[in-house]
């Protein structure tokens, strides 16, 4: 009698130990109702607009090709604020830097830091610029910034 007792028990205790409670409800978030509002002809706002010179010179963009005979053109002549794009298809690398070098001083910021096949800088400053590769420096070129 007392083994079927101890059974018992140790079934209660058992059953206990693998009862889950049961999960506590939580609160239910309250939601806002919001509406979206879609254009309709009476709140649609006419926007126009112009391009201007110096808009357009700021999206124009001039390609400098680089060989392994050196840079094509040599010389190039853009409006301040002319993006100049310098696209590498020569076996050996491209790092486009401002002269002289190894400082690269004379436009500070016109460095491509690193070699790679393409470089794109936007040049604001008026005057003319000397530039070279830094992989070969007898490979250079110039460009001529005016306003």
């Amino acid at each position: 009698m007392s083994k079927l007792i101890l059974v018992i028990i140790s079934g209660l205790v058992l059953a206990g130990c693998f009862h889950q409670p049961k999960p506590t409800p939580q609160p239910l978030t309250e939601v806002n109702d919001t509406t979206t509002q879609f254009p309709t002809q009476d709140n649609l706002v006419d926007e126009t607009i112009v391009a201007t010179p110096a808009a357009e010179a700021m999206t124009e963009a001039t390609v400098v090709t680089y060989s392994d005979s050196g840079f094509s053109p040599k010389s190039v002549t853009v409006k301040a604020g002319t993006t100049v794009k310098f696209e590498s298809v020569a076996e050996a690398g491209m790092w486009v830097a401002s002269a002289p070098h190894p400082a690269h001083t004379d436009y500070p910021g016109f460095d491509q830091k690193q070699t790679g096949t393409i470089y794109q800088f936007t040049f604001t400053k008026v005057g003319t610029w000397k530039y070279h590769n830094h992989v070969n420096t007898s490979h250079t070129g110039t460009i001529v910034v005016e306003p």
